[in-house]
């Protein structure tokens, strides 16, 4: 008999109780083996596991490799309300709910092959869906490979978090409103004023048409905080089309390069061979935009500003740098914060825009900033 330590050892049958015998099909690490022919510590050793399987706080299940479940313990009868006998009949695929059984498969296959850890929503007997994290992994049972699946009941977790969530959404949300009443009120003041004066007669032909340019200025000025608003909204949907960044910039440069000029300010591209990606041409269009303003407002007469491309086999990189002075501190970690500007007829969505813009593409964007200046990393994947 071999003996070496920590080795599996076969624990005979499934484990249930019958007859206030316990047997069990388990394979355990020990130090050692244990002698079937001694069946008092045999025994005794059996009951013990049952007792911790029995006893585990989360729901556990044995299941084979196409889902029919083989054994649970008490917490798993408790959550789903079944006798062991009906729990024992069914499949994983009966615990899910409806809208999530489209995955089973696809997560049976990875737990089999190298181990799983997911959310999803499981079903009690009565119909009440709740919020569950699996754990899942294969083990080798009387040398059978099956799957044991741990599986922990988060519906509270899931509150507290749609808790801090609509918290963290209606302190946002303040600020959003904040922001835009004193950014409409501003044009609305100015157009109420003319208003009340036209009203009075108390305008001259000709200053009513001067003061009708100021108001259609004012006007004007309302529409686009309130497209910008709109852009700054997640729920956009977006009119992917297989694009060539490089080309998108090429269209753009001639504009960017009269502004720079006008400002007495360089740019220099520098745009490597890339491969072609889904954008929604608009949207990137907006983000190299906002970016390159953003970069030209940092700089003084005579600075630059370099937009680079580069790609891999795994992600492609639109990067903006400006040699600057740099972000202070106390706005870096403000950055995309609604109606947050430093500019003087800026109104703080500019960032907000981008962030959206890159996140609606599962892209990802950071900034790296010092006295030299700031970065722009905007990375897609591939």
């Amino acid at each position: 008999m071999m003996e070496n330590q920590n080795k599996l050892v076969d624990c005979s049958s499934y484990i249930y109780p019958e007859n206030n015998m316990i047997k069990s099909k388990f394979l355990f690490k020990s130090h050692g083996f244990i002698d079937k022919n001694d069946s008092e510590q045999y025994n005794h050793s059996l009951k013990n596991y049952r007792k911790l399987f029995d006893h585990f706080h989360d729901s556990l299940l044995i299941i084979n490799l196409e889902g029919q479940i083989l054994e649970a313990n008490r917490a798993a009868l408790e959550a789903y309300g079944y006798t062991h006998k009906e729990l024992c009949s069914m499949r994983v695929h009966d615990l899910r709910a409806e809208e999530t059984k489209g995955f089973v498969n696809v997560q049976l296959q990875e737990a089999i092959e190298k181990g799983i850890t997911f959310q999803t929503y499981h079903v009690r007997r009565n119909g009440e869906c709740f919020s569950v994290e699996v754990n899942s992994h294969q083990i080798m049972i009387k040398f059978e490979k099956l799957l044991v699946s741990i599986i922990r009941n988060i519906s509270e977790l899931k509150c507290l978090e749609m808790n801090s969530l609509n918290r963290e959404d209606l302190t946002i949300l303040g600020k959003i409103a904040s922001g835009l009443a004193h950014e409409i009120r501003n044009s609305i003041t100015g157009v109420h004023g003319f208003l009340q004066l036209a009203i009075c007669q108390k305008l001259t032909q000709d200053k009513f048409a001067e003061h009708c340019a100021l108001m259609l200025q004012e006007l004007n000025r309302a529409d686009y905080i309130l497209s910008q608003l709109i852009l700054a909204s997640n729920e956009k949907v977006l009119n992917l089309e297989l694009k060539n960044l490089n080309q998108l910039l090429g269209t753009m440069i001639p504009s960017i390069q009269a502004t720079v000029k006008e400002q007495n300010k360089t740019i220099k591209c520098y745009l490597e061979e890339i491969p072609n990606i889904f954008l929604d041409e608009h949207e990137i269009k907006e983000l190299i935009r906002n970016l390159v303003d953003n970069a030209l407002d940092s700089i003084t007469k005579g600075g630059m500003v370099t937009i680079t491309t580069t790609s891999s086999n795994k992600s492609l990189v639109l990067q903006i740098q400006d040699n600057g002075s740099g972000i202070i501190p106390e706005i870096l970690n403000q950055l995309g914060t609604p109606f947050l500007t430093t500019k003087e007829r800026g109104i703080g969505l500019g960032l907000v825009i981008c962030k959206n813009i890159v996140s609606r593409h599962k892209g990802t964007i950071n900034f790296q900033t010092g006295n030299l200046g700031t970065t722009v990393r905007v990375s897609f994947s591939l």
